[in-house]
């Protein structure tokens, strides 16, 4: 199969309905976070509805992550960028690499802790989260730097 020029809708969609589904979830963590302490000091808690959501967003995000990883094995992705700079494109593999495994093991680690009560998997997922925070970052700032520096016409791919 030839290597498309440009992602899917389909790949495009997800994209940005999982960074926005990670929003949400950054959002409702503080309501989680009081949660986990209270489940963790007496035993039981009740849900409240940041817990919910931060819960079904969690799950949904996984959901959509396998879909999307799937989605790239089915149709394919466009070739990354050459930058002539062979420090600078394995960096963006590793960022690109490290989105994805985070996407991955954050909900992942979420999910057993708190249906689990897998206290480490609370603590992995709190690193976790400030690790996919850190990828974000630089994704952001990769994807501006070549839009507004390199002026490559790389975000096209995303139209």
């Amino acid at each position: 199969m030839a290597q498309p020029e440009k992602y899917s809708k389909v790949q495009i969609a997800l994209h940005w309905g999982i960074a926005g589904l990670m929003v949400i979830s950054f959002f409702s963590s503080d309501a989680m976070s009081a949660a986990w302490r209270a489940l963790m000091k007496t035993g039981t808690v009740e849900p409240t509805l940041g817990v919910r959501v931060h819960v079904v967003i969690g799950a949904l995000v996984l959901a959509l992550v396998v879909l999307r990883l799937v989605m790239r094995k089915v149709q394919g992705v466009p070739d990354p960028i050459k930058t002539g700079k062979p420090l600078q494109d394995r960096l963006a593999q590793v960022i690109h690499i490290g989105l994805y495994l985070c996407m991955l093991a954050i909900p992942v680690a979420g999910l057993s802790a708190w249906f689990g009560g897998v206290k480490l998997a609370a603590e992995a997922h709190e690193v976790l989260f400030n690790i996919g925070i850190a990828f974000v970052i630089l994704h952001v700032a990769a994807a501006l730097m070549h839009q507004f520096v390199l002026k490559d016409n790389l975000m096209a791919r995303m139209k």
